[in-house]
Formats: C-alpha cells, structure tokens, sequence
C-alpha cells in the first residue's frame, strides 16, 4: 500500500477533490484502523483506473511495477478463499453424512 502510494501519489489531489465532494464520516483515532486507510487512500489514489475492476486492490499490485507483486496477491486471494470454504464444506459434510446414518434410505452412502 505503501509503495502504490510512492508510486502514484500525484493523483491524490483528484481523491481530495472526490472527498471533498462526497459527504463521508470521521475517521476512527483506533491505530488498528491505520491499514485500512493507508488501503483506502492508496484506493482513491488509483479511483479513475479501478473504478470498473472488479479485484481493485489486484488491479492496483499489477500496476506497482513489481513483476512478481500481481502474482503473489492473487495466490493470497486464492488462499483466503479456499481457508474460507474448506471448513464450510467440511462441517455441511459431517452433517449430511450423520444425518444420513440415521436413516436407512441410503445404506451404500455412509456404512457404520
């Protein structure tokens, strides 16, 4: 985030003028709130490029200049993705075959 803010820092005076136009709330003094706005800052930096994109913040590592930066944050995304829905996948599993041990409609599926 910070190296995009480096990179294109110009257009933060386009993002103050996006700001100043639009009616936003108070930023939080929490300091675990800092990445979030140095995201969000680096965001409204690169507005008029990701305004379409549907991965901004990928669109944004493809943009630093950085070949293996693009890369890297998609296998991030990915990763988050499947931490995400292995463990659902997982608990609607173990449901359904305990569920399916219960009754005799399908004996070939869950065996005791």
């Amino acid at each position: 985030a910070v190296l995009g803010l480096w990179k294109n820092g110009g257009n933060l005076s386009a993002a103050q003028a996006f700001v100043e136009n639009t009616e936003m709330v108070q930023a939080s003094g929490n300091f675990w709130l800092s990445g979030i706005l140095i995201v969000l800052f680096v965001e409204l930096a690169y507005i008029e490029e990701i305004a379409f994109s549907d991965v901004p913040m990928l669109h944004i590592a493809g943009q630093l200049g950085i070949p293996a930066v693009a890369p890297l944050f998609s296998f991030i995304l990915l990763a988050g993705i499947f931490s995400t829905t292995a463990p659902l996948l997982w608990s609607v599993s173990v449901r359904l075959a305990f569920a399916l041990r219960k009754t005799t409609a399908h004996p070939f599926v869950c065996s005791q």
